[in-house]
């Protein structure tokens, strides 16, 4: 899993000291988060970055806001944020938009490379024996965040096409759910839908948060090279 800071474009933050009315005064700037796991576990994984920028960067405050893939898109058109937290496929979008370039990178320990740091799970309950592939899907309800998350639906539909199968023609239903994407996951829980796509690493960084069971799920046609159980990724 891979992060990135961006900045908006024309925006003279960080290019030096801040101009404040007086002394004691600090001028505000806005860190828009994509939320996708929710408000509480953004602001859990991400304060430590908005405490070491007002500790490190001084004549500033930094405030962390947090956002769904539709309104953190209207916040940076409308530039009511300065910097924005977000993943690769997010901001490729936002660059081609808007402008917005990178000015760091954030690799998850739990990546086995750079290179391949967004992927999704598809994921189905540990005890749908008539889900083994892909092609079983054909006539089933899929549970997915927004027609355009990029580790939230796109790579599965592309790895559907790519097997022969039209997602939106081959099955039954297509449910948006958005976020937080624990509720792909419930409803696959649930039986309310009969697979769902969260980004990888979610159900395991879910699980070290106590909110499910691993063995409750499995991945659907899982191509992952085997991580070693190590160290627990970094809930907060």
């Amino acid at each position: 899993m891979r992060f990135c800071l961006l900045i908006l474009p024309a925006l003279g933050l960080l290019s030096g000291p801040a101009q404040a009315a007086s002394g004691s005064s600090r001028q505000d700037v806005a860190i828009g988060v994509l939320a996708y796991q929710g408000e509480l576990a953004a602001a859990l994984d991400w304060a430590p970055l908005a405490r070491f920028l007002n500790e490190r960067v001084p004549g500033y405050r930094f405030n962390l806001e947090h956002f769904d893939a539709d309104s953190l898109r209207e916040a940076i058109r409308e530039q009511r944020v300065d910097l924005v937290v977000t993943n690769p496929g997010y901001y490729v979008a936002m660059e081609n938009e808007f402008g917005l370039s990178r000015i760091a990178t954030l690799d998850s320990p739990q990546a086995l490379s750079p290179d391949r740091g967004t992927g999704s799970a598809l994921i189905v309950r540990s005890d749908r024996s008539d889900l083994q592939t892909l092609g079983d899907l054909r006539g089933k309800r899929l549970a997915a965040m927004a027609p355009d998350a990029f580790g939230g639906y796109l790579l599965v539909v592309r790895e559907m096409l790519a097997q022969g199968i039209d997602a939106e023609s081959s099955l039954q239903e297509i449910r948006f759910l958005g976020v937080p994407m624990m509720r792909i996951v419930t409803a696959v829980q649930r039986g309310e839908a009969d697979a769902g796509v969260v980004r990888s690493c979610f159900i395991e960084q879910a699980a070290a948060r106590g909110v499910l069971r691993l063995e409750d799920f499995r991945v659907l046609g899982d191509r992952r090279r085997k991580i070693p159980p190590s160290r627990p990724f970094p809930a907060a």
